[in-house]
């Protein structure tokens, strides 16, 4: 989870530093994003009964998720979105979350 949380960290720095945003920073635009994570609470509670060959679907972490798949979703997302809509590409990006 700490790499996970410090890749977060840098996203969002990124985001906030847009005014001289390096356009090597955008590859993540329009793709889907594979994140590694394991069931460890509070920072991240998934039901594994729901996840199919490792892969997680939304459902397998609700109702709460825990702290850092809130985290990814509520916050890194949509930066990661508006990062990309700002510079005139595709926002559409997903997460597919899976246990090792």
């Amino acid at each position: 989870p700490w790499l996970v949380g410090t890749l977060a960290l840098a996203a969002c720095a990124v985001v906030d530093a847009q005014a001289g945003l390096d356009k090597s920073l955008l590859t993540h635009c329009g793709m889907r994003l594979r994140l590694v994570t394991h069931n460890v609470p509070p920072f991240v509670i998934v039901d594994k009964t729901k996840c199919t060959e490792q892969m997680c679907p939304p459902a397998a972490f609700e109702p709460d998720g825990g702290l850092t798949y809130k985290f990814f979703m509520l916050d890194v997302l949509p930066k990661l979105k508006t990062m990309c809509t700002d510079n005139g590409l595709s926002g559409d990006i997903e997460f597919d979350w899976f246990l090792p």
